[in-house]
């Protein structure tokens, strides 16, 4: 599965922050909802599903795996309580002027601001965040979720303007 855009934007949110792989969907989908708010389309161009973890687009399991493959996202593992937390960083090798290209200028300071935003707040708190939207109700487990509905989530709305200087 092939998408540029949805690389590109697991890179920007990644470049200079470690995420959680956990929180990585939640990132991805708060940066597409700005986008989404704010220009009328997301970035990543993708459909979403809920997902135990969140919303989440329907290859970003498989995006993240092939960007870890392909040496321009650098995986880490920390033994947590219990489990193993996989943590994600751009790496060097990525081109940036090829993520700018693929994103624009505007998208890439938008995934930057998002991330710093999010990456400030704990991580249950974005995970609640995540699973109390209009949007995430809507959906049974593992269906696809109407984005369309995201225009009338005055929750989301209120939330993402709460929490994100982008």
């Amino acid at each position: 599965m092939r998408n540029d855009r949805l690389a590109a934007m697991i890179l920007a949110l990644c470049d200079g922050r470690v995420i959680a792989r956990s929180m990585l969907n939640k990132f991805v989908y708060f940066t597409d909802m700005v986008a989404l708010y704010r220009t009328g389309s997301i970035l990543s161009g993708e459909c979403y599903f809920k997902h135990p973890y969140g919303p989440m687009p329907i290859s970003l399991e498989a995006m993240r795996r092939a960007l870890v493959e392909q040496g321009f996202l650098i995986e880490t593992e920390h033994l947590g309580v219990g489990s193993m937390d996989h943590r994600y960083l751009t790496a060097d090798s990525a081109n940036r002027v090829a993520i700018g290209y693929v994103l624009g200028a505007d998208a890439v300071t938008l995934a930057g601001s998002v991330g710093t935003s999010l990456a400030a707040m704990p991580r249950r708190e974005l995970s609640e965040a995540a699973h109390a939207l209009s949007l995430w109700e809507s959906a049974g487990m593992f269906e696809p979720i109407d984005l369309a509905l995201a225009h009338d989530d005055v929750r989301q709305q209120t939330w993402l303007d709460a929490h994100i200087t982008a």
